[in-house]
């Protein structure tokens, strides 16, 4: 009869395990299964790329880009200047001999203009001008009489100043206005993969937590059913004490895993630029990690040619060197001599009169005086230092921006390689994570049959759920690694962000594996 009843409990403990082990193989977190609803990955990414750290601050720096392109075109603004001014001048006048011969004299006046002046970005200057004066003399009762003028002055560099060098400045602050729009692109980008990568680590570390909880699970419902033969005498006491050392080593993962997760919710709530209070709110995320299968061949020079088309950090460092060719180019005309040309024409009116009217007619009557001018000037500097100095510099700094962006243009081309190294490599291993996984799952289930026929033992089994862990643990990590580079090749392509209208929007469909909710 003992020997019946510890068959009979020995075949409920193996009873137990299998049920314990098919619980762990069913209820393992498969990334085939259905996500239940929580943080999307699309979710992250949008909210990297309009509120991480670097975003905001790319944002600021491209309105102050645009104002300074702003500022550099107020230089051809045109101006308007006007006046008014009114006089009045007592003196002393010699009228003849005798007592009454110095008489005083009194002479009123009104002298008002406006004078338009543009400068045009090819060195064209504009100047048209009116002005008038109304003079009034007493006493000797002449009455009143008013001239007006009028001019235009025509200005042109034919030298230096010439073919646009005075719009250098407007159109370097454009291009750096353009290379900080492209700098806000590349930083949303930065911030999509940090972010991604945030979120997949934060994917993994649920997943493990959720495998160390079926382990300490597993680890329990043994230690539960060893004590029931403990009991029953038909185990000796001393074969709890490894189970009770899994047990709490199980329970210790668990704890790591708790934190794990804890530690990687606060990094992607850091990459997604959300408030520290409200970090630890973030819910579980629900986009699947990847599975294993075979992979798309890559192009590696098609990737190669995507990415120097559409990385934003390397248009910027482009945009910036023409910037600074452009103003290289206007430094280096600035050594030439000067050599303009300037023609005037104009005329004077008068009109005498008592009325009002009197103030305005001599702009269009009695047009009795035509004047016109043309003059050439020129001049050089003996030793012009300052300019070929400045020019020298400015050229200097130009190289620099052309070598930072070809050393960037290689930095691209090597990192694309490698990511997509990465990558098939990430596939590779997943493939095998995937294969250990299947054959530990064969291994417990083998050992539970070997078990309830007595060729193995209680500890054989352990060894085998250990081994079931170590590989779903593995297989987590795998899963982690080509998530990972694949959102490295996405950056590293520059697919990662589109721009929409001057506005970074992200694409989660270049990083992940499944069409996010």
């Amino acid at each position: 009869m003992r020997g019946v009843a510890l068959g009979w409990r020995c075949a409920a403990l193996a009873a137990a395990l299998c049920a314990a082990a098919g619980a762990a193989c069913a209820q393992t977190p498969s990334p085939g299964n259905a996500p239940a609803p929580g943080l999307t990955l699309a979710q992250a990414l949008a909210s990297a790329t309009e509120r991480s750290g670097g975003v905001r601050q790319a944002r600021e720096q491209l309105s102050a880009a645009r104002g300074g392109a702003l500022a550099a075109s107020g230089a051809f603004d045109p101006t308007v200047t006007s006046f008014v001014t009114s006089t009045r001048d007592n003196q002393l006048r010699w009228s003849g001999a005798g007592a009454d011969a110095v008489q005083p004299s009194r002479a009123l006046g009104v002298r008002y203009g406006v004078a338009l002046e543009r400068q045009f970005r090819s060195g064209l200057v504009v100047s048209p001008g009116i002005e008038a004066t109304r003079k009034e003399f007493s006493p000797d009762a002449t009455g009143r009489n008013s001239t007006a003028s009028a001019s235009l002055v025509v200005g042109m560099p034919l030298l230096r100043g010439a073919g646009g060098q005075l719009a250098a400045p407007e159109r370097a602050a454009g291009a750096l206005a353009g290379a900080a729009r492209a700098d806000l692109m590349h930083a949303a980008s930065v911030g999509a993969l940090e972010a991604a990568r945030a979120y997949w680590a934060y994917a993994a570390a649920a997943e493990r937590l959720e495998v160390q909880r079926q382990a300490e699970e597993r680890s329990r419902r043994l230690v539960e059913q060893t004590r029931i033969l403990v009991s029953a005498q038909e185990r000796a006491q001393a074969d709890l004490n490894p189970l009770l050392a899994a047990l709490a080593s199980r329970q210790a993962a668990r704890s790591a895993a708790e934190q794990d997760l804890a530690e990687a919710r606060r990094t992607l709530g850091l990459a997604m630029g959300v408030d520290g209070d409200s970090i630890a709110l973030l819910p579980l995320p629900s986009t699947p990690l990847p599975v294993g299968g075979p992979g798309a061949p890559l192009a590696a020079d098609a990737l190669v040619a995507q990415a120097v088309a559409r990385r934003m950090d390397l248009a910027a460092a482009r945009q910036a060197a023409g910037a600074q060719r452009v103003l290289a180019d206007a430094a280096q005309a600035g050594t030439r001599p000067r050599l303009d040309l300037q023609l005037s024409v104009g005329y004077t009116g008068a009109v005498p009169g008592e009325s009002w009217s009197s103030l305005v007619t001599p702009f269009y009557r009695d047009l009795n005086t035509w004047s016109a001018s043309l003059e050439v000037s020129w001049q050089a500097a003996l030793r012009n230092a300052t300019a070929a100095g400045t020019a020298a510099q400015t050229r200097a700094v130009q190289r620099q921006g052309e070598v930072a962006a070809q050393e960037l243009e290689r930095e691209i081309r090597s990192g694309v390689a490698v990511a997509a190294q990465a990558l098939r490599h990430g596939q590779a291993e997943l493939e095998r994570a995937d294969e250990a996984v299947t054959l530990s799952r064969t291994s417990v289930e083998n050992e539970e049959r070997k078990f309830q026929l007595g060729m193995s033992t209680l500890f054989d089994i352990i060894q085998s759920e250990d081994a079931l862990t170590s590989a779903l643990l593995s297989r987590i990590s795998a899963q982690e690694r080509f998530a990972d580079a694949r959102a490295r090749l996405a950056y590293e392509t520059g697919a990662l962000v589109r721009d929409e209208d001057g506005r970074p929007v992200a694409a989660p469909s270049a990083v992940a594996f499944s069409p996010s909710p």
